[in-house]
């Protein structure tokens, strides 16, 4: 038997429309030689279930999944069930990280002499506002393009003169980023930068509808 659902709700993964099999149709499984799982991405019995197993997947399928073994089952079917996890090697994750309190020579030091074919996280860190206008994902996966993947994490600095706004609930979101920027810069460097913003807002607007 083969199924890609939930068996229980531990192996629930908190996707749309994924399935959960019926806890009162469980018995069919003692029917069974063997019953082939997918969709939990973790090798296992499930279960007090002898002959029940998520094979789990051949390929790390998030980061979150970077500490996790992967390979295949074994399966044996005769007189007696044999099931045999191997692990195979698979593609690294490798974490970077870029001091934006001195972007430019963070980025010079970097190493990517170990990144071919990797899922790359990069972490940007001490970004200030006006750096995060700046300084684009795509800028930043362009310095890896020997990777397979590459995602973007950004952790802002926290301002000692952060835009404070009584009634918050009254701005839009634009307004409100429009007014931080403002507090943080230069006179010349907002006017600069407030068209940019305004272009991406609406960009967003075209695209997304959050009534929805």
């Amino acid at each position: 038997m083969m199924m890609h659902c939930s068996v229980g709700a531990f192996y629930l993964m908190q996707e749309f429309g994924e399935w959960v099999y019926p806890s009162n149709k469980e018995y069919i499984f003692k029917m069974m030689d063997y019953v082939a799982l997918g969709h939990w991405n973790g090798f296992g019995q499930v279960g007090k279930h002898e002959n029940v197993f998520y094979s789990g997947s051949t390929e790390r399928t998030s980061l979150n999944d970077k500490r996790n073994s992967k390979g295949f089952a074994l399966v044996t079917l005769g007189e007696t069930l044999h099931v045999e996890y191997k692990e195979i090697k698979i593609r690294p994750i490798v974490l970077k990280e870029i001091e934006c309190e001195d972007f430019e020579n963070s980025v010079f030091d970097l190493d990517i002499s170990d990144i071919k074919d990797a899922l790359v996280e990069v972490k940007l860190t001490n970004l200030t506002v006006l750096q995060s206008i700046d300084i684009q994902n795509s800028a930043i996966k362009e310095l890896f393009a020997d990777a397979l993947h590459v995602s973007v994490k950004r952790e802002f600095k926290r301002g000692t003169n952060e835009a404070y706004v009584e009634d918050v609930e009254a701005l839009s979101l634009e307004e409100y980023f429009i007014l931080h920027v403002k507090e943080e810069s230069k006179e010349n460097e907002f006017e600069r930068l407030k068209p940019k913003i305004q272009e991406l807002f609406a960009k967003y607007e075209e695209v997304s509808d959050d009534t929805l």
